[in-house]
Protein backbone atom coordinates (compact mmCIF):
# COMPACT_ATOMS: atom_id res chain seq x y z
CA UNK A 1 0.00 0.00 0.00
CA UNK A 2 2.51 2.81 1.03
CA UNK A 3 4.79 1.77 -2.21
CA UNK A 4 1.92 2.65 -4.61
CA UNK A 5 0.92 5.54 -2.49
CA UNK A 6 4.36 7.49 -2.22
CA UNK A 7 4.53 6.69 -5.57
CA UNK A 8 1.17 8.58 -5.92
CA UNK A 9 1.41 11.27 -3.58
CA UNK A 10 5.19 12.31 -5.50
CA UNK A 11 3.12 13.04 -8.40
CA UNK A 12 0.55 14.84 -6.41
CA UNK A 13 3.86 17.16 -4.90
CA UNK A 14 5.18 17.11 -8.29
CA UNK A 15 2.32 19.07 -9.76
CA UNK A 16 2.59 22.21 -7.34
CA UNK A 17 -1.04 22.64 -7.53
CA UNK A 18 -2.24 25.53 -5.21
CA UNK A 19 -5.45 23.62 -5.08
CA UNK A 20 -3.94 20.52 -3.01
CA UNK A 21 -3.39 21.59 0.66
CA UNK A 22 -0.44 22.05 2.23
CA UNK A 23 0.82 18.98 4.39
CA UNK A 24 -1.51 16.20 1.95
CA UNK A 25 0.80 13.83 1.55
CA UNK A 26 1.40 13.69 5.88
CA UNK A 27 -1.97 13.49 6.00
CA UNK A 28 -2.48 10.59 3.56
CA UNK A 29 0.30 8.58 4.94
CA UNK A 30 -0.33 9.37 8.36
CA UNK A 31 -4.20 8.01 7.76
CA UNK A 32 -2.98 4.73 6.31
CA UNK A 33 -0.46 4.06 9.01
CA UNK A 34 -3.77 4.24 11.86
CA UNK A 35 -4.71 1.61 9.62
CA UNK A 36 -1.94 -0.59 9.07
CA UNK A 37 -1.67 -0.59 12.69
CA UNK A 38 -5.54 -2.13 13.26
CA UNK A 39 -4.38 -5.00 10.93
CA UNK A 40 -3.02 -8.55 12.29
CA UNK A 41 0.32 -8.90 11.06
CA UNK A 42 -0.55 -11.82 8.28
CA UNK A 43 -3.86 -10.68 6.44
CA UNK A 44 -4.85 -12.56 3.19
CA UNK A 45 -3.95 -11.84 0.03
CA UNK A 46 -5.22 -13.01 -3.50
CA UNK A 47 -4.70 -12.60 -6.92
CA UNK A 48 -5.23 -9.18 -8.03
CA UNK A 49 -6.06 -7.66 -11.66
CA UNK A 50 -4.51 -4.10 -10.36
CA UNK A 51 -6.15 -2.34 -13.21
CA UNK A 52 -9.95 -3.52 -13.23
CA UNK A 53 -12.43 -1.58 -14.57
CA UNK A 54 -14.75 -1.06 -17.80
CA UNK A 55 -11.46 -0.40 -20.01
CA UNK A 56 -10.41 -3.64 -19.37
CA UNK A 57 -13.60 -6.00 -20.07
CA UNK A 58 -14.87 -6.82 -23.28
CA UNK A 59 -18.52 -8.05 -22.75
CA UNK A 60 -20.87 -9.93 -25.64
CA UNK A 61 -24.30 -10.61 -24.68
CA UNK A 62 -23.31 -14.39 -23.43
CA UNK A 63 -19.68 -13.69 -22.48
CA UNK A 64 -17.48 -11.40 -20.16
CA UNK A 65 -13.96 -11.46 -20.63
CA UNK A 66 -11.29 -9.21 -17.98
CA UNK A 67 -7.79 -8.43 -20.56
CA UNK A 68 -5.13 -6.56 -19.76
CA UNK A 69 -3.04 -8.30 -16.59
CA UNK A 70 -0.23 -6.31 -16.68
CA UNK A 71 -1.15 -5.26 -13.22
CA UNK A 72 -2.00 -8.00 -11.92
CA UNK A 73 -0.25 -9.35 -8.51
CA UNK A 74 -0.73 -11.12 -5.23
CA UNK A 75 -2.52 -8.05 -2.85
CA UNK A 76 -5.26 -7.57 -0.89
CA UNK A 77 -8.84 -8.56 -1.71
CA UNK A 78 -9.77 -4.82 -1.53
CA UNK A 79 -7.66 -3.63 -4.55
CA UNK A 80 -9.98 -4.16 -7.82
CA UNK A 81 -13.30 -3.65 -5.41
CA UNK A 82 -12.00 -0.28 -4.29
CA UNK A 83 -10.40 0.71 -7.11
CA UNK A 84 -13.48 0.16 -8.96
CA UNK A 85 -15.56 1.80 -6.61
CA UNK A 86 -13.61 4.75 -6.93
CA UNK A 87 -13.80 5.10 -10.67
CA UNK A 88 -17.80 4.80 -10.77
CA UNK A 89 -18.16 7.31 -8.02
CA UNK A 90 -15.94 10.06 -10.55
CA UNK A 91 -18.15 9.13 -12.91
CA UNK A 92 -21.03 10.68 -11.42
CA UNK A 93 -19.24 13.83 -12.58
CA UNK A 94 -19.33 12.87 -16.24
CA UNK A 95 -22.44 14.70 -17.71
CA UNK A 96 -23.66 11.41 -20.28
CA UNK A 97 -23.70 9.37 -16.90
CA UNK A 98 -27.07 8.61 -15.15
CA UNK A 99 -26.01 9.33 -11.51
CA UNK A 100 -29.21 6.63 -10.46
CA UNK A 101 -27.54 3.98 -12.89
CA UNK A 102 -24.65 4.46 -11.76
CA UNK A 103 -25.10 4.71 -8.13
CA UNK A 104 -26.87 0.61 -8.14
CA UNK A 105 -23.24 -0.13 -10.13
CA UNK A 106 -21.59 0.81 -7.06
CA UNK A 107 -24.32 -0.75 -4.60
CA UNK A 108 -24.47 -4.27 -6.92
CA UNK A 109 -20.21 -4.26 -6.94
CA UNK A 110 -20.23 -3.49 -3.23
CA UNK A 111 -22.68 -6.31 -2.16
CA UNK A 112 -20.81 -8.62 -4.38
CA UNK A 113 -17.56 -8.09 -3.61
CA UNK A 114 -16.34 -6.32 -1.06
CA UNK A 115 -15.82 -8.92 2.15
CA UNK A 116 -17.73 -8.12 5.67
CA UNK A 117 -15.10 -8.97 8.26
CA UNK A 118 -13.66 -6.29 10.53
CA UNK A 119 -10.24 -7.24 9.40
CA UNK A 120 -11.04 -6.33 5.68
CA UNK A 121 -12.58 -2.97 6.83
CA UNK A 122 -9.27 -1.82 7.42
CA UNK A 123 -7.37 -3.23 4.01
CA UNK A 124 -10.55 -1.73 1.97
CA UNK A 125 -10.05 1.82 4.20
CA UNK A 126 -6.40 1.61 2.55
CA UNK A 127 -7.18 1.06 -0.47
CA UNK A 128 -9.91 3.13 -0.92
CA UNK A 129 -7.21 6.33 0.28
CA UNK A 130 -4.62 5.00 -2.37
CA UNK A 131 -7.68 5.00 -4.97
CA UNK A 132 -8.60 8.59 -4.51
CA UNK A 133 -5.38 9.88 -4.32
CA UNK A 134 -5.03 8.32 -7.96
CA UNK A 135 -8.09 9.78 -9.04
CA UNK A 136 -6.21 13.31 -7.30
CA UNK A 137 -3.17 12.40 -9.73
CA UNK A 138 -6.22 12.08 -12.91
CA UNK A 139 -7.72 14.98 -11.82
CA UNK A 140 -4.00 17.09 -11.85
CA UNK A 141 -3.14 15.63 -15.65
CA UNK A 142 -4.01 18.85 -17.95
CA UNK A 143 -7.46 18.53 -19.53
CA UNK A 144 -8.90 19.68 -22.99
CA UNK A 145 -12.31 21.16 -23.52
CA UNK A 146 -14.71 23.25 -20.73
CA UNK A 147 -16.55 20.25 -19.53
CA UNK A 148 -13.45 18.16 -19.23
CA UNK A 149 -11.70 20.98 -16.91
CA UNK A 150 -14.68 21.53 -15.33
CA UNK A 151 -15.36 17.37 -14.25
CA UNK A 152 -11.31 17.13 -13.22
CA UNK A 153 -12.05 19.96 -11.06
CA UNK A 154 -15.32 18.61 -9.31
CA UNK A 155 -13.27 15.08 -9.20
CA UNK A 156 -10.11 16.47 -7.49
CA UNK A 157 -12.48 18.50 -5.61
CA UNK A 158 -14.97 15.16 -4.35
CA UNK A 159 -11.66 12.89 -3.67
CA UNK A 160 -9.35 15.91 -1.86
CA UNK A 161 -13.04 16.27 0.05
CA UNK A 162 -13.03 12.51 1.07
CA UNK A 163 -9.47 12.66 2.49
CA UNK A 164 -9.69 15.51 4.43
CA UNK A 165 -12.97 13.96 6.17
CA UNK A 166 -11.47 10.90 6.06
CA UNK A 167 -8.66 12.43 8.38
CA UNK A 168 -10.88 14.02 10.50
CA UNK A 169 -12.19 10.72 11.27
CA UNK A 170 -9.01 9.12 11.92
CA UNK A 171 -8.05 11.82 14.44
CA UNK A 172 -11.33 11.01 16.10
CA UNK A 173 -10.39 7.26 15.77
CA UNK A 174 -6.83 7.52 17.23
CA UNK A 175 -8.06 9.06 20.58
CA UNK A 176 -10.48 6.56 20.87
CA UNK A 177 -8.04 3.70 20.20
CA UNK A 178 -10.82 1.59 17.94
CA UNK A 179 -9.32 1.06 14.39
CA UNK A 180 -11.80 0.40 11.58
Amino acid sequence: VMQHCEHRLSQVASSNDERIPSGFADLVLDRIQVLRSGLPSRVATCLCHGDLGPWNVITSPDQLTVIDFFASRRDSPAVDPMGIQVYLESQLEAVSFCAKRVEALRQTFREAYLPPDIESRAATRMWEIVHRVCRVVDALQPATGLNSRLRSGRILRRNLQWLNESADDMIRVKSSGVVG
